[in-house]
């Protein structure tokens, strides 16, 4: 429907007026005409694009809100906010903003869907999401049959496919969705993907080799995606050399430790570690990802955070909880004036540090299962911010009246 919304020549229309949702008079009636002017009206042509892109989905796919933000940049309809325009409005918060009313379903899919024993030449489809039928082998068609228009390719639940490393010779892909492949080594080719910004290869079960060579090239890599391929335990050396990656997805994954050149990731806004069970630690030098703004370390094997945590001051959300090892803060964790979320909640955690006072702009403290915790800290009741304070399973017993005062809802 996003195409032919984006698109409406006759043969488009066609495409929606044969699709099933559409077979009835009710529709062309009531709902469709209710569609078109909404999209109309959008503000922008680049809204526009921004709606019509989720049609490269199947139908009734639910589209994570912080994925298809991320796609839209890797197409070029969104411009990456950066520290130097933070006091601006974004693209990029727009389309927080657009996302934030409701859940993002996929429509139908329209001329960019097609199955890959159909495929013969289309040239000027710039996105396509690939389809395999069930009852035959799986094979990616032959690469030139992608002309020079394709930028994003989408093809969900891959599994054992014949020629998959046909994908990765397609020089001017922006976006590259491969979910469930069995694939045990990306291919080298992966490296002359040099427009390549969205790299998605989720439950890759059998993935278990991201070398330096597939990755050192990868300049304009903004979000890597990589969880759930549960037999990568580490990640390459030359991580680092993707300066421009901005969400870094591994969780679910065997992974210990990560590369010191981690810490270059200058630009990296999300890092999510969580259900890494073998995960030891950060870096020590941590502090050196200026601009992270979320942290997931939950369910992992950590025992402490190192002290330079409390330097990343654009962090808005921490999340430690489930780590059965997890024994305090740092100190000085007050220094994180821009924290809005801090979830340590079933962990061993005995005492909260003074200094969490000083978390000015936090909203959500959540401790709940943490049977060793009796107190709350001196000038906790300084947080005039937080409306969410979870103290289940905990043996704290005093709550300071100012935490419930003004009629908020904190416990």
């Amino acid at each position: 429907m996003g195409i032919t919304l984006c698109y409406e020549t006759e043969e488009r229309k066609a495409l929606i007026h044969g699709g099933e949702i559409t077979d009835n008079a009710e529709f062309h009636k009531n709902i469709y005409p209710i569609i078109k002017l909404s999209y109309d009206r959008l503000p922008s042509s680049a809204l526009q694009q921004c709606f019509s892109y989720c049609s490269i989905f199947p139908r009734g796919y639910e589209i994570d809100r912080e994925e298809i933000i991320q796609l839209w940049m890797a197409d070029g309809f969104l411009v990456p906010s950066s520290r130097e325009r933070e006091m601006e409005i974004s693209m990029e918060d727009i389309g927080n903003d657009l996302t934030s009313c409701s859940r993002t379903v996929a429509g139908n899919a329209g001329c960019s869907t097609l199955r890959a024993n159909e495929v013969v030449s289309f040239s000027e489809i710039r996105r396509l999401h690939l389809v395999f039928n069930e009852d035959m082998p799986r094979r990616f068609p032959e690469v030139s049959i992608y002309k020079d228009r394709l930028r994003s390719l989408v093809a969900l639940e891959v599994g054992d496919c014949d020629k998959i490393q046909n994908v990765f010779r397609k020089r001017n892909l922006r976006v590259l969705y491969l979910s469930g492949s069995t694939i045990q080594k990306v291919p080298a080719s992966l490296s002359k993907l040099r427009h390549l910004r969205y790299l998605n290869l989720s439950s890759s079960q059998n993935l278990d080799v991201l070398d330096d060579q597939s990755v050192n090239s990868l300049y304009n890599l903004q979000t890597l995606v990589l969880n759930r391929c549960t037999s990568l335990s580490k990640l390459p050396e030359g991580t680092g050399s993707m300066r421009s990656l901005r969400h870094l997805d591994i969780s679910y994954t065997g992974i210990k430790v990560l590369p010191i050149s981690v810490t270059s990731l200058q630009n990296l806004r999300t890092l999510d570690v969580s259900n890494c069970t073998n995960f030891e630690g950060l870096p020590e030098n941590v502090e050196a990802l200026k601009d992270l703004r979320s942290l997931n370390l939950s369910h992992t094997g950590i025992k402490i955070l190192p002290t330079s945590v409390a330097s990343l001051q654009n962090l808005r959300a921490l999340d430690v909880s489930n780590c059965t090892n997890f024994e305090g803060l740092p100190e000085n964790i007050g220094s994180l004036k821009d924290l809005l979320s801090l979830n340590i909640s079933h962990t061993k955690v005995s005492r909260l540090p003074n200094s969490i006072s000083g978390l000015e702009r936090l909203m959500t403290l959540r401790l709940h299962s943490c049977p060793n915790l009796e107190d709350l800290p001196k000038g906790i009741e300084a947080l005039r911010w937080l409306k969410g304070l979870d103290i289940t399973g905990t043996k704290v017993k005093v709550v300071p009246d100012q935490l419930l005062l003004n009629g908020r809802e904190r416990l």
